[in-house]
């Protein structure tokens, strides 16, 4: 009887940590859940690219990623970009190798800037693209549709969701 006692006891005092940690609440409760969106067309489109290159020598290659760069900035200038909607990112040096037949061979130093650019008019996107591409990008990295009001439509889709969930 006392080993049955104690084993009852020791059950219950594992147990009550075991009920406190599974997070629900100890009064009674409702839970619901609610789903709510809000369809629109995207006004705006965040575009990041890169202008790179490898050259043996440093001074070439650098030379060639800020004229490429200045380019870029001019074009973007040139369709209604307004400052904060272009981001130039520092430009960074690294060397670059080539390996073959287990040897390492120096190609150069590779030069990178990176841009995010947000256009706000999307129907100068097709002038952007083909800019980008006269200016010598080396490659646009990603084309992602947006809305400037995506506060204001997050709230939207918040209150049809608790609307739902009631």
């Amino acid at each position: 009887m006392r080993h049955r006692a104690g084993l009852c006891g020791a059950v219950l005092l594992l147990a009550a940590p075991l009920a406190i940690a599974d997070g629900l609440p100890s009064v009674p409760y409702v839970q619901v859940s609610g789903h709510g969106d809000v369809k629109v067309a995207p006004d705006m489109l965040d575009i990041a690219l890169t202008v790179t290159r490898t050259d043996p020598k440093l001074a070439v290659a650098r030379a060639d990623v800020e004229r490429r760069s200045d380019a870029v900035i001019a074009l973007a200038k040139r369709l209604g970009l307004v400052s904060r909607d272009i981001q130039a990112q520092a430009i960074y040096i690294a060397p670059e190798y080539n390996w073959q037949d287990n040897k390492r061979e120096y190609l150069g130093q590779r030069v990178t800037r990176t841009f995010d650019l947000t256009l706000r008019d999307l129907n100068q996107y097709p002038s952007l693209i083909d800019g980008l591409v006269k200016a010598g990008v080396s490659s646009v990295d990603s084309v992602i549709p947006s809305r400037s009001d995506m506060p204001a439509l997050r709230a939207q889709a918040l209150a049809a969701a608790m609307q739902d969930a009631h």
